[in-house]
């Protein structure tokens, strides 16, 4: 077995990363020595022959990469979580990925992402078929992709590309040693969102490979525009990852905000396709966690918003009605009385008499 592990850590243990703790069975520390370091990574589980494959591009233009014989396929698939003093992307390539951070299990499919910041222990396990590319940032780089690229505003302010991404890191305080990671899921099966983004990676990986003059300021304004795309709202959604929550908390609150963005009113089959999980499991951690059906928190989520337009706006009642989605205002009423035992005219009426 050691003969496997000094091959895998040939390819780890260059000039770009220097492995701490290689032989620990607990946790391992990889730091970047670095600006940034892509890693290609294909998982084949379903070949005559079981074969995991990785290619390292870094800083140095090397390229470095292994095919695992069964015993190096063991070793790898029983290995120990890792951390980075750096920040780590995730973008799934193809297939479907299985991903721990810290306690936390999730299945990442085609066209996801997750960000890493320093600290976290994760691992990506080898028991699907997938193709996966790694982007390993400096922070010292990580801050300037954030910070650098700016604009004027129609008021002259200066305004940063990427505030979105910004105001979710700065929402734990930006601590360096805060334990966080975000992840980036597809909203739409229209793949044309993911083919922009796998040319924007295409053309970061050619440059690096290239090795011309200016490669990292040019992977600095690539990333700059992946990260202005994965904050896009119309493009993906977004979820801010607590680790002192279960996996199961965690799912429950990408549940309550999809819900709540989507006005209580997004499709059971949406839902599946957005979080990798079937609607039946769906439905279960809902109930679980509120008490409720996804329909019918749904639908607590859809009334309060609607009362909140009654009190708040001066929207007419078939107005809101048709920004939920409703047709049927008989129906409405009846459901909207069981929740609030008003109508929603008398709602409205209350809530200005206050």
């Amino acid at each position: 077995m050691g003969v496997y592990k000094d091959a895998f850590k040939s390819i780890i243990n260059r000039r770009s990363f220097q492995i701490r703790d290689f032989d620990s069975i607990f946790s391992q520390k990889y730091e970047l020595l670095e600006p940034i370091v892509i890693t290609f990574e294909m998982s084949e589980t379903q070949a005559s022959k079981r074969k995991l494959t990785f290619y390292m591009l870094d800083d140095q233009m090397a390229v470095a990469s292994i095919s695992s014989d069964d015993d190096m396929y063991e070793m790898l698939l029983n290995r120990p979580p890792h951390s980075h003093n750096s920040w780590e992307l995730m973008y799934v390539l193809d297939g479907s990925i299985r991903h721990r951070v810290e306690k936390i299990n999730s299945i990442y499919p085609k066209g996801s992402c997750c960000l890493l910041r320093q600290g976290v222990n994760h691992c990506e396990e080898f028991t699907t078929d997938f193709q996966a590319l790694f982007v390993t940032v400096s922070d010292k780089l990580m801050q300037k992709i954030l910070h650098e690229d700016t604009y004027r505003d129609q008021t002259g302010r200066i305004s940063h590309y990427n505030q979105n991404l910004i105001s979710a890191i700065s929402a734990s305080g930006n601590k360096p040693k805060q334990k966080e990671f975000i992840d980036f899921l597809p909203i739409s099966e229209d793949g044309s969102i993911l083919v922009e983004v796998e040319e924007l990676l295409d053309k970061l990986v050619i440059d690096m490979s290239e090795n011309r003059a200016g490669h990292i300021f040019y992977a600095q304004a690539m990333l700059s525009r992946l990260f202005a795309i994965l904050t896009n709202k119309k493009h993906y959604q977004q979820f801010n990852n607590r680790l002192d929550a279960t996996s199961e908390e965690n799912l429950y609150a990408r549940i309550t905000k999809l819900i709540e963005q989507n006005n209580g009113r997004i499709k059971r089959d949406n839902l599946e396709f957005i979080l990798s999980y079937s609607a039946d499991h769906l439905n279960r951690i809902t109930k679980k966690h509120s008490g409720m059906s996804l329909v019918e928190l749904g639908q607590h989520i859809c009334l309060h918003q609607a009362a909140n337009m009654l009190k708040e706006t001066d929207m007419k009642i078939a107005e809101i009605l048709e920004h939920f989605g409703y047709s049927n205002r008989t129906y409405f009423n009846k459901i909207f009385r069981e929740e609030y035992n008003v109508s929603p005219r008398e709602y409205r009426k209350m809530s200005r008499e206050e």
